[in-house]
């Protein structure tokens, strides 16, 4: 399998996002066979941070994230979604990619539960 296909929900709707493996297999694998899971969401404008109750590997490392593109910091336990091309002020490790359904990540608010599932 090339990429897990994984589902956002948040109060406002549905977003899908592609973990690709070859970014990051072992974190990739480990979140898609952890489903569902839940979080709390931060959104800082730029980006949204989803703490999740997950180890990872620092696979793949980058300090910055293009708009749309996924990304997790394995010491923090939280996925990362762009906005907008950010530089990050910690590492994370590149995850995949929102195939649809940005806008309604965008509108989550800081505070909120989402639950991520398989799609």
């Amino acid at each position: 399998m090339e990429e897990y296909r994984i589902a956002i929900v948040t109060s406002s709707g549905r977003a899908v996002v592609s973990l690709l493996r070859y970014l990051s297999p072992l974190t990739s694998e480990r979140i898609a066979m952890s489903l569902p899971l839940e979080g709390i969401v931060v959104n800082a404008g730029d980006a949204v941070y989803i703490s999740v109750d997950i180890e990872g590997n620092l696979e793949g490392m980058t300090s910055q994230l293009k708009s749309g593109e996924v990304g997790m910091n394995v010491e923090k336990k939280m996925v990362i979604i762009a906005l907008k091309d950010i530089k990050l002020g910690i590492r994370a490790t590149r995850l995949g990619l929102v195939r649809e359904g940005l806008e309604i990540i965008a509108a989550a608010k800081t505070g909120e539960k989402v639950r991520i599932e398989k799609a």
